[in-house]
């Protein structure tokens, strides 16, 4: 896409239709836009980052637990023991599954950037049967989601399937504020 639009300012140049400084000023511009769009990786750092600190401390959890399971069945030790070490032990278990579903889930990535202030990235787990009940119900008792287009919104989220992502871009009128809204498993569009 830049590259047609670097093609399209050379031709006006040399068709005569704009001025040499003109057309330097449009290409300027396009290189600066080009640079603000490098993609962001498949998953952010800081989503890899929550994953594996989920799953690590659910094996360690995990492993707490076999120790006290282990100690119960192998040394004469109180009862106790072996309360808190299936307790623990299953603890460790949801913890891990916890990791998986992270995994597999879709996220929501919003990102937001004024002109001249840092850019603000949040990356959250969105369970979509979950939000889509959540939606329908507080739709019955707000009666302004509705005319807000919620029901739109809700068959878009429902047909965001794993393969397909839902993805947003906001612009304020002057091009100071940009916002974006990526749902899905993958960041495939999300520019930085």
């Amino acid at each position: 896409m830049v590259a047609e639009e670097r093609w399209h300012i050379l031709e006006l140049i040399e068709s005569g239709k704009i001025s040499v400084a003109e057309g330097a000023r449009r290409l300027e511009a396009l290189a600066g836009t080009a640079e603000a769009a490098k993609p962001l990786p498949s998953h952010p750092v800081m989503v890899r980052h929550v994953r594996q600190a989920v799953l690590l401390s659910g094996a360690a959890i995990l492993i707490g637990g076999a120790f006290l399971l282990v100690s119960y069945y192998t040394r004469d030790v109180a009862v106790s023991w072996l309360v808190w070490g299936w307790l623990i032990f299953a603890l460790g278990v949801s913890v891990i599954l916890m990791a998986w579903w992270l995994h597999r889930t879709h996220w929501l990535f919003l990102r937001v950037q004024e002109h001249d202030s840092p850019t603000i990235t949040l990356a959250f787990p969105l369970p979509l049967r979950l939000l889509t009940l959540l939606l329908r119900t507080c739709c019955r008792f707000v009666p302004q989601l509705w005319e807000n287009d919620v029901d739109g919104l809700l068959q878009a989220l429902q047909e965001t399937g794993d393969d397909l992502a839902l993805h947003i871009e906001v612009y304020d009128d002057d091009g100071s504020t940009q916002v974006e809204l990526h749902l899905g498993q993958e960041v495939t569009k999300w520019s930085h």
